[in-house]
């Protein structure tokens, strides 16, 4: 039975699953998926994944060059969804910064969130007392300030129309001791906790999911 859960059986329907519940919405209205740090890495692979799979696609990143790139390579695929872009610095962004985000979040129906942007410690790797209190609290503002927000944005949007996903990209540092790495596997336990929590406060809806991903090491720009 593990083995047809996690290998064999064929693919949810992500699309279907979060699609709009609430009676009083059309259900003709294009579902959205909220993807932050959408242009490089698996922020892009998830994007061009769920465009693909019929979501629209909001891209929530601090390079307005590269989203447009994205979002042009999005929409040279010719399907009917839709993509728009959030040009936000999470590791400068202002209260009033997710004010701007909600009121986006508001002229859309968002069924998926993927938070994962995220940073490691400029030089890779460093002992705790080597890294300076300004870059921890950056690190913290990205990893952890932004997943917490964007979450309680979208989190009551989702329960109100009865359906919607949230992955959260957490790591596997987060789970065990990561020397040199400690405060960004601070900040991946974090994530891990809180998906976990709110998996279990919100396991009594039918449609709502939230995940945590812990993958090993990947190959991207930030790695």
């Amino acid at each position: 039975y593990f083995l047809f859960i996690h290998f064999c059986r064929p693919p949810t329907n992500l699309l279907k699953r979060y699609q709009n519940r609430n009676t009083t919405r059309n259900k003709r209205e294009q579902v959205w998926a909220v993807v932050t740090g959408p242009t490089s890495g698996i922020g892009l692979s998830m994007a061009k994944k769920l465009y693909v799979r019929g979501f629209s696609i909001l891209l929530v990143g601090r390079s307005p060059e590269r989203l447009t790139r994205v979002k042009d390579e999005l929409l040279q695929m010719n399907l009917n969804q839709q993509v728009k872009i959030i040009e936000i610095d999470f590791s400068k962004a202002k209260p009033q910064s997710f004010h701007m985000i909600e009121n986006e979040l508001s002229l859309v129906d968002v069924g998926l969130l993927v938070n994962n942007v995220g940073m490691v410690l400029s030089n890779g790797l460093a002992y705790f007392i080597e890294t300076s209190a300004k870059e921890m609290a950056k690190i913290c503002e990205v990893n952890i300030k932004t997943m917490l927000l964007m979450t309680r944005l979208v989190l009551p949007r989702m329960i109100q129309r009865k359906s919607g996903g949230i992955i959260n990209m957490s790591s596997m540092s987060g789970l065990h001791a990561s020397p040199m790495l400690a405060t960004y596997a601070a900040t991946k336990s974090f994530i891990n906790s809180l998906s976990t929590s709110l998996s279990e406060e919100t396991s009594g809806l039918q449609y709502i999911d939230i995940q945590s991903v812990t993958p090993g090491f990947v190959s991207t720009k930030m790695s």
